[in-house]
């Protein structure tokens, strides 16, 4: 038999207790984790999920709109796409609405009326005229998006339903 010590806790006690334990299994698993985060290669951004994002934020933008009774503008950039408000000193960043950041895998191209445009550089952006309107009316822009990544060619015609290609 083991001697007791005075607080009632056997002495020369050996094993380690549950509560050691589960450090060290936790402790294992975070470098686990890391270890397997750093050697596995990035998954690849789907373009239909991407793509569904954009229209989402588009329609989001379009029922702002109007319901605030406000005409809206959409900027696009390389990297993200920029929701602008019209007032009296120009069109200027809406202030509650947080920028779309776009996958740098995905290649993006806009065409406006028929025409492609360019996406903006981050020098433009701040004097820029948003290249997407959306009215107080709930009319916008004819506009086309070409989202192309390795596998898929989706197109996004105005607010409607996707088409692939």
């Amino acid at each position: 038999m083991l001697p007791i010590s005075p607080i009632g806790k056997r002495l020369n006690q050996a094993g380690f207790t549950l509560l050691e334990l589960m450090l060290v299994v936790l402790v294992v698993g975070l470098l686990s984790g890391a270890v397997a985060h750093t050697l596995l290669p990035p998954q690849s951004v789907d373009a239909d999920r991407q793509i569904q994002v954009i229209r989402h934020y588009l329609h989001r933008v379009q029922q702002r709109a109007v319901f605030s009774s406000t005409d809206l503008g959409v900027l696009f950039t390389p990297y993200e796409l920029v929701t602008l408000r019209y007032d009296e000193k120009g069109w200027v960043k809406e202030a509650d609405t947080r920028p779309l950041v776009l996958a740098s895998e995905l290649s993006l191209e806009l065409l406006v009326d028929g025409q492609r445009t360019n996406p903006l550089s981050a020098k433009e952006i701040p004097n820029a005229t948003p290249q997407l309107f959306f009215f107080s009316d709930g009319h916008y822009s004819d506009f086309q998006l070409e989202l192309s990544g390795s596998d898929h060619h989706l197109q996004l015609n105005g607010l409607r339903p996707l088409r692939q290609e």
